[in-house]
């Protein structure tokens, strides 16, 4: 499995080309993208409990390091639910 990083024009850190790549398991595939979507959600969570304490979708944007718009999207999921 790919345990570092990976970019999709250049392969991973095992090998420099997806379409030449000799390994019969892919790390990009679920294992590289696991820490990529448990990264996003702590950062929603983020996100979600600063507009519980009264931050603004730009002050939080900021702070958390997104853009606006990812904030006012985390915001509006937070209303629904």
């Amino acid at each position: 499995m790919v345990e570092s990083y990976y970019n999709v024009k250049n392969g991973c850190s095992k090998w420099p080309d997806c379409f030449t790549c000799p390994l019969e398991d892919c790390g990009i595939s679920q294992n590289a993208l696991r820490g990529t979507n448990e990264l996003r959600q702590q950062r929603n969570n983020r996100l979600k409990e600063m507009f519980k304490q009264g931050h603004s979708t730009t002050e939080a944007a900021k702070l958390v390091g997104v853009t606006s718009r990812t904030a006012r999207r985390i915001r509006a999921l937070t209303k629904t639910t």
